[in-house]
Order: structure tokens, then C-alpha cells, then sequence
């Protein structure tokens, strides 16, 4: 990608080092990523008062995260369909064994699975998975999510409300 024409020989500000801590730079740096070159990017925030090799560092990091954005996006809809079945299979099981038990059940297992949901996505934000589109990395992303959900849904089974002692 070649940088546009801008007016004046304008370059992209890179943020101030005393202002912003890494994090920052990588936000900058992604920010500007589809309208500035990696060079420009680099030599602006080196300009700025970064060092060289802060700079390549994060460039790195924002490189891996465009890398491993469709690992991650496959890995949240997998959960997403994991809790939205789990809770479906439930909760179908509450009002078709259980006369009267479901207007108490369903809405605490929907908390509950909500509440799992959002830990567990929270996880799979906060991975670096580096740029990779690995088994390890999915399963590094879904482990935490998928032991939350087993453990719920297992706890709620175990009780008996949703089949009554009986198979759907």
C-alpha cells in the first residue's frame, strides 16, 4: 500500500511517549494502519519519541492480531452457538419434564449461562494468539469458554430439573 497525497507533506502524528504508554502506540498504530505505510507509521512514531525497537515490537503485535482476527472470530461463534444450544436444550427440557419448575429454572440458568458467557469471552479478548491459526491457538481461545459452559450445564443436569430423572 502506498501512502495518499496528503497536503502540506503531512505524515501521521504519532502519539506523544510521556502521553501514552504502549498500548496506545499499538491503538495508534492499528488506527492508522489502512491509511499510512508500516514505514511511515514506524518512522512518524519514531519521530514522536519512540524507540526503534518498541516500535517494531508493536508493530508485531498489531500484525498478529490482524493475523489471528479470523481464528478468533471462528472461536466466539462456536461458543456463541455452544451457550445459545446448551441453553435452548435446557430450558426445552424444563417445560417439557418439569410442570411449573421452568418460570423459576429458566431465568437462573439464563443468568447463569450469561454470566459464563461474558467471563468467557472476556478470556478470549485478552488472548495474544501471535498470528496463529494453530489447534493450540483455538484451543487455548475455547478452553476456558467450554469449561464454563460443561460445568454449568453439568450442574444443572445433575440437579434433575431439566429432564425429571428421565430422557427427553
Amino acid at each position: 500500500m502506498t501512502d495518499p497525497q496528503l497536503p502540506d507533506g503531512a505524515t501521521p502524528d504519532a502519539p506523544a511517549v510521556s502521553t501514552y504508554g504502549t498500548k496506545g502506540l499499538e491503538a495508534y498504530l492499528t488506527a492508522h494502519r489502512s491509511t499510512f505505510t508500516e514505514e511511515a507509521l514506524r518512522n512518524a512514531a519514531i519521530a514522536g519519541g519512540w524507540e526503534a525497537p518498541i516500535v517494531d515490537a508493536a508493530l508485531g503485535r498489531v500484525r498478529d492480531a490482524e493475523a489471528s482476527a479470523p481464528t478468533k472470530a471462528t472461536a466466539r461463534r462456536i461458543v456463541r452457538w455452544l451457550y445459545i444450544g446448551g441453553f435452548l436444550v435446557l430450558s426445552i427440557g424444563m417445560v417439557l419434564n418439569v410442570a411449573g419448575a421452568a418460570a423459576i429454572g429458566i431465568p437462573i440458568l439464563a443468568a447463569t449461562l450469561g454470566v459464563a458467557y461474558f467471563f468467557g469471552s472476556l478470556w478470549m479478548q485478552s488472548r495474544r494468539i501471535g498470528g496463529g491459526t494453530s489447534l493450540r491457538a483455538f484451543v487455548v481461545l475455547l478452553i476456558v469458554p467450554v469449561v464454563l459452559w460443561a460445568g454449568l450445564t453439568g450442574l444443572c443436569l445433575a440437579t434433575g430439573l431439566p429432564t425429571n430423572g428421565r430422557i427427553l
